[in-house]
């Protein structure tokens, strides 16, 4: 991972996680490939995995994105976002560890994402996206409660 030299200003505590909200809108996805991309040089991975982290946090926004706007379409002709979209808020958890980087999206108000998403045409942005996920992450997973849902990403390193 990391043979650099310590930094004697640099504390060598493990550094608690990042974390992130930004609205649901896909202008906002490059705001977290940077973030993920910054912590992921902080502390010292390879450039090529990250990123790979660049291209989870891209899949799983926009895979929330491809489900709210196709669960929650916008009114015809009238150019908005659609309802599930305007107002509400993605958050995202970066929690990097020796060997280990979690990515966690809480999306409030929704459930049903992996479901949602093995139901849509393989060759689809969405199909496509969950293929991507499985492909880069060493664990997927889902959890729903009464506020929305969480999708956990796990790369081993």
């Amino acid at each position: 991972m990391n043979d650099r030299p310590a930094d004697p200003g640099v504390s060598s505590e493990p550094l608690s996680p990042v974390s992130l909200v930004i609205p649901c809108r896909a202008e906002h996805v490059a705001l977290c490939r940077l973030v993920v991309g910054a912590i992921a040089m902080r502390d010292g991975l390879d450039e090529d995995v990250a990123a790979d982290l660049k291209v989870i946090v891209t899949e799983a926004c926009n895979c929330f994105l491809a489900m709210s706007s196709a669960t929650h379409p916008a009114p015809a002709g009238t150019g908005e976002a659609a309802p599930a979209i305007a107002g509400c808020s993605l958050r995202m958890d970066f929690d990097s560890k020796p060997g280990v980087f979690a990515i966690s999206v809480f999306y409030p108000g929704q459930h049903g994402l992996l479901s949602w998403l093995e139901g849509c045409e393989p060759m689809s942005q969405a199909g496509l996206g969950l293929t991507i996920l499985k492909a880069l992450t060493s664990e997927l997973v889902e959890q729903a409660d009464d506020e929305g849902a969480v999708l956990r990403l796990t790369r081993t390193l």
